[in-house]
């Protein structure tokens, strides 16, 4: 029973991920309508519970940094730690 939980565990957290990845294009596509051109560049504030010293904000960086250079600096993120989305 408990190999079958974790199999459904990570099935989630897949399924979770590719969610995230196309909100991201989603927003990143409505951004760039309303008569902005193909080079426009989008920054996303990305945002974490936890402070920048814990290891899942560098896992935040890992995932956002391939973004950045796929895009070629298209798509930018500003980091917001420990939830501080505040200016």
């Amino acid at each position: 029973m408990a190999i079958l939980a974790s199999g459904v565990i990570a099935l989630l957290t897949r399924l979770r991920t590719a969610l995230g990845v196309a909100t991201i294009v989603a927003l990143c596509t409505t951004a760039g309508m309303g008569g902005a051109n193909a080079q426009s560049r989008v920054t996303l504030q990305a945002t974490n519970a936890f402070p920048e010293t814990d290891f899942s904000s560098d896992v935040l960086r890992r995932w956002a940094s391939p973004v950045t250079e796929r895009t070629e600096g298209r798509i930018r993120f500003r980091y917001r730690w420990a939830s501080g989305l505040q200016p």
